[in-house]
């Protein structure tokens, strides 16, 4: 390396370095938020931001509205259109056509209209009929149309707002328990399950199970 080449290295060494200090610089502090600043519970699962800017937060106790200063706080309530039907959270959605909040609870599925702040049940059932209030996903896909996952299947939201059972594709005939679901460009959701992931066309009908 000649002297004029050392010497650019040099200059660009020392340029890089001034940069980075500066950034370092202006890097705002961090902050933590527990009990101590107005968070009822500590143990937090999802966070998710609606369409006004403001922070939710689900917990194992409800929950939390954050404005950047002060949270407020909804937990489980036996009216159900003033309150969750669960206490412990398992995932947040903000619906992109509504605004409102879909919240996943141990113990059925809410929404919550973040203006009024007033809560709505919806009622999830298997193809039997049967209750089933452990919902462990929300997803809504390009078309606007929310899925919901269980212990025991998918379900979709139809037009009369109520979730039907899809079909599940299960080996020894035992339901699919779900955790989390995505989508693929095409329009075919992916489906994380207890038991490897599976790719569900909606269009079809069909079941695909992935190997990793």
């Amino acid at each position: 390396m000649n002297i004029i080449s050392t010497l650019l290295a040099l200059c660009l060494f020392v340029y890089s370095s001034a940069a980075l200090s500066q950034i370092k610089y202006h890097v705002p502090k961090s902050r933590g938020y527990s009990i101590e600043q107005g968070l009822s519970q500590p143990t937090v699962y999802r966070i998710t931001e609606d369409l006004d800017g403001f922070i939710w937060i689900g917990t194992q106790r409800g929950i939390e509205r954050f404005d950047g200063n002060n949270f407020i706080s909804f937990e489980q309530n036996d009216d159900h259109t003033k309150g969750l039907q669960g206490s412990s959270i398992n995932d947040l959605h903000v619906d992109y056509v509504t605004g409102h909040l879909w919240i996943a609870t141990i113990n059925g599925l809410s929404s919550l209209d973040t203006k009024s702040f007033k809560f709505t049940p919806h009622d999830i059932g298997d193809s039997e009929r049967k209750t089933d209030n452990i919902i462990t996903a929300i997803f809504q896909d390009r078309n606007g149309v929310l899925w919901v996952g269980t212990r025991s299947g998918i379900y979709k939201r139809g037009a009369n707002d109520k979730f039907v059972a899809q079909s599940n594709d299960s080996r020894n005939d035992e339901p699919i328990s779900v955790t989390d679901i995505d989508s693929l460009a095409d329009g075919r959701l992916v489906i994380a399950t207890g038991n490897g992931i599976r790719l569900y066309d909606p269009e079809k009908n069909k079941w695909t199970l992935t190997y990793l």
